[in-house]
C-alpha cells in the first residue's frame, strides 16, 4: 500500500517537473517576453510608451522575437555601435546573433521602429542572401534613423541587400488592406560611408534591396501591400558584379515588383486591385554605383536607376525626388555584352517590364543628373528619366528636370534648386542678420533687405530638400 502510494506520488512529482519545462520550451518569444524595458513599466506598450532600445544588447533582444504585432512600438535611445560584432557566414566563427533581426519571413519585422534621430554604425555583414540591418520587413514602419560606417554584402546569385532593409513584402491577405500590408520608411538617412555589394549580381538598394509581394497560391493573395518612402536620403556606395546573374541597382530601391499579375476583387470596395503600390515622396539619392559586367551572359537583366533599378508594380507615384548618380559600368574581363536586356535611367532603370494594362506610373516635379562612364556604357540604353519603358500610355511625367550631362547648364540649375537644407538655413540666417544691421539705414534699403529675406525663404521652400538633424 505504502509502496504503491509513494510510486504514484513520485510519478506526479515527475509530471509536475516536466510540464513547465515543456510549456516553456514551446512558448513563443514576443516583445513582452524578450527582455526589453518599456518607457513606463506600469503601462502597456504604445506609441507614447515604446520598448526602449538603448544598447546593442537590446537590439539583439529584438532579434529573438519570433512573432511581431503590428501595434508594437520600439524606440532607440542612443547611437548603437556594432563594430565589436561580426556577421560573416564565410568565416569560421562569427556572431550569429547580429543576423537574427527578422531572420526569416515568419519572423519579419512588423512593428514600428523609431530611431529618434539616432544612428546605427559599424554594422558589417556578409552572407549569402538578405543582408541588411532589417533583413525582412512585412507591414513595418521605420523612421528617424541614420546608418553610417557600415557594409552589407550578399554572395548568392541574385541576392538581396540594402542599407536598411534587404527584403520587404506584405502579409498573406484575402480581403481589405490591413495594417500588415502597409510599409512606411520615413526620415531615414544612409550615409556615404555605407557600402552595399552583390558579388553574384543581385537586387541592391541604397535603402531597400527588394520590395515585392509573396508568391500567390490558389485562393490566397500573398503579399499585397503599399510601400511609402518619404523624406529619406541615400548616399551609399553600391557595387555589383554580374558573374552570370541579374543586376538590379537603385539609389533608394534595387527592385520592386510582383511575382504574379493576377488581379483580385477586394471584398470591401469591389475594386479590382493588384498587389504592390509604391509611393516615393521628397527623397534624395546621391549615390555612386559600380556595375561590373564581368561574366555577363546573354539573357541577364541589367536594370539600374537613380532611385529604383526595376519598377514593375501595379501603381507608382514619385514626387519631389532628386537623384544624382555616378555609374561606372565596366567589363574587367572583356565580357561581350550583346542583346542587352533593359537599361539605365536617371530616375528608374526599367519601368513596366510586365506591360500589364492596369499598371500606371506618375512622376511629378522630380530631378535627376545621371552620369554613366565605363566601357559597358555603350552596350545599354540610357535615359535621363528611364532606360526602358514598357508602355508609354501608362506613364505620366510632369514638371521634372533631368540630364545626362553632369557639366551642363541644366545640371547646374538642378543642383542649385536642390541646395542642401543647412546651406539654405545659413543663407537665410545671414540675410536676417544683414536685415537687422540695415535697420539704421534708409527705409528703402531696409525694404530691399526684406525682399532678399523673402526671396531666400521662398528658395528654401521651393527646393523641397530633406531636412536632417546633425548629431
Amino acid at each position: 500500500m505504502n509502496r504503491r502510494f509513494f510510486a504514484i506520488l513520485l510519478s506526479a512529482l515527475l509530471l509536475l517537473s516536466v510540464v513547465p519545462m515543456t510549456a516553456g520550451a514551446l512558448d513563443v518569444v514576443t516583445a513582452a517576453t524578450c527582455g526589453l524595458k518599456l518607457k513606463d513599466a506600469s503601462k502597456a506598450n504604445s506609441a507614447s510608451n515604446p520598448y526602449l532600445v538603448s544598447s546593442v544588447e537590446d537590439w539583439l533582444k529584438i532579434g529573438t522575437i519570433e512573432k511581431f504585432d503590428h501595434n508594437e512600438f520600439f524606440q532607440q535611445t542612443a547611437d548603437l555601435d556594432f563594430s565589436a560584432y561580426k556577421y560573416d557566414t564565410s568565416a569560421a566563427e562569427y556572431n550569429l546573433d547580429l543576423g537574427l533581426f527578422g531572420i526569416d519571413r515568419a519572423r519579419a519585422f512588423g512593428g514600428t521602429y523609431d530611431g529618434a534621430n539616432h544612428k546605427i554604425t559599424g554594422m558589417n555583414m556578409k552572407g549569402a542572401d538578405f543582408i541588411a540591418p532589417f533583413r525582412y520587413v512585412a507591414g513595418g514602419t521605420i523612421r528617424n534613423l541614420t546608418v553610417e560606417n557600415s557594409s552589407f554584402t550578399c554572395t548568392k546569385s541574385d541576392g538581396k541587400a540594402g542599407g536598411l532593409i534587404a527584403q520587404m513584402f506584405g502579409s498573406s491577405h484575402t480581403g481589405a488592406m490591413g495594417p500588415e500590408n502597409y510599409n512606411v520608411i520615413e526620415n531615414v538617412k544612409i550615409a556615404t560611408s555605407v557600402t552595399v555589394t552583390g558579388t553574384l549580381g543581385g537586387r541592391i538598394g541604397g535603402i531597400i534591396g527588394h520590395a515585392a509581394n509573396n508568391k500567390i497560391k490558389d485562393g490566397d493573395i500573398g503579399g499585397m501591400f503599399d510601400l511609402v518612402v518619404k523624406n529619406c536620403e541615400s548616399s551609399a556606395k553600391l557595387n555589383v558584379t554580374a558573374s552570370g546573374a541579374h543586376i538590379f541597382i537603385g539609389g533608394i530601391i534595387g527592385h520592386t515588383g510582383m511575382t504574379n499579375f493576377t488581379k483580385f476583387a477586394d471584398t470591401n470596395d469591389g475594386n479590382n486591385r493588384q498587389m504592390v503600390v509604391v509611393h516615393l515622396d521628397n527623397c534624395v539619392s546621391r549615390v555612386s554605383m559600380t556595375a561590373d559586367m564581368s561574366g555577363w551572359k546573354k539573357g541577364n537583366l541589367t536594370e539600374i536607376g537613380g532611385l529604383i533599378g526595376e519598377c514593375n508594380v501595379y501603381k507608382i507615384d514619385v514626387t519631389n525626388c532628386y537623384a544624382e548618380t555616378n555609374l561606372n559600368a565596366k567589363k574587367t574581363d572583356g565580357s561581350k555584352v550583346e542583346d542587352a536586356a533593359r537599361g539605365f535611367g536617371g530616375l528608374i532603370g526599367t519601368l513596366f517590364r510586365g506591360n500589364t494594362a492596369d499598371q500606371s506610373a506618375t512622376l511629378t516635379n522630380n530631378s535627376a543628373i545621371f552620369t554613366v562612364t565605363g566601357d559597358a556604357k555603350a552596350d545599354f540604353p540610357v535615359g535621363a528619366v528611364t532606360g526602358f519603358l514598357g508602355d508609354k500610355a501608362q506613364f505620366k511625367e510632369s514638371g521634372s528636370k533631368t540630364t545626362l550631362d553632369k557639366d551642363s547648364a541644366t545640371a547646374k540649375s538642378i543642383r542649385d534648386a536642390r541646395t542642401p537644407a543647412a546651406a539654405v538655413a545659413t543663407t537665410a540666417a545671414g540675410a536676417k542678420t544683414a536685415s537687422a544691421t540695415t535697420k539704421t539705414a534708409a527705409s528703402a534699403k531696409t525694404a530691399d533687405a526684406s525682399v532678399i529675406i523673402a526671396s531666400v525663404m521662398l528658395t528654401a521652400a521651393a527646393a523641397c530638400v530633406v531636412i536632417k538633424k546633425k548629431h
